[in-house]
């Protein structure tokens, strides 16, 4: 498997914890950012983007949603694959 790095966005910090702490156990797996909102995710990706292969994102935030979140990076970062 090819080395993956990860954007991991969730509004709820406990929850980001769990996940990183989950995927850090995996081989070839880093968890290179993380965002408690869509337009910190945006703002993170914009000098960034280059590291990231997956964006995993919460679906339910508030201000821009996963879904809305999602929809963005794939027009200005085709590259990333997004899990919602």
């Amino acid at each position: 498997m090819e080395p993956q790095n990860i954007l991991l966005v969730d509004d709820h910090k406990i929850i980001r914890e769990g996940i990183k702490h989950y995927l850090e156990g995996l081989e070839n797996v880093t968890v290179v950012g993380e965002a408690q909102n869509g337009l910190q995710a945006l703002e993170w990706l914009k000098p960034n983007n280059k590291q990231v292969t997956i964006a995993l994102l919460d679906i339910g935030m508030d201000g821009m949603n996963g879904i809305q979140l999602c929809e963005q990076i794939l027009q200005l970062y085709p590259d990333i694959k997004c899990i919602a």
